[in-house]
């Protein structure tokens, strides 16, 4: 497991932070993460929970889950394009949804105008449902 090295963060999920480190319209892909409990010291310990992306405005999307106030902190990386976005998601899902047990259990769309095939499971995964 790549332990989401390329990854900036953790940043608490805040308005402020999210406006300072994502500029509007960026492509890109994120973790969620929401305290498991505390430790010994009374300090949050932190599991990933959720990972998502966008293809049109990151700041946008996460400003979503900051209005929810579930998640306490986010991990992100731009994407040059929205076939990386897709194709970096799917790999956060797989890594993540077994250890962990993910909040979204449902595999990431393709985005909507592309047909891509997964590259971990190999298939395709689309928002129609013909």
């Amino acid at each position: 497991m790549s332990n989401n090295y390329e990854l900036k963060g953790p940043f608490l999920l805040n308005k402020v932070t999210v406006n300072n480190r994502i500029d509007e319209n960026a492509v890109g892909v994120y973790i969620l993460e929401k305290v498991l409990s505390q430790d010994f010291l009374s300090q949050d310990l932190l599991i990933a929970k959720y990972v998502g992306r966008s293809d049109t405005d990151l700041n946008r999307r996460l400003q979503d889950h900051v209005r929810n106030d579930y998640y306490k902190q986010f991990k992100f990386k731009i994407c040059a394009n929205k076939t990386e976005a897709y194709k970096e998601e799917c790999r956060l899902y797989h890594e993540l949804k077994e250890p962990h047990g993910l909040d979204n259990d449902r595999h990431p769309d393709s985005p909507d105008d592309l047909d891509l095939e997964c590259p971990y499971c190999w298939l395709k995964h689309s928002n129609s449902f013909s």
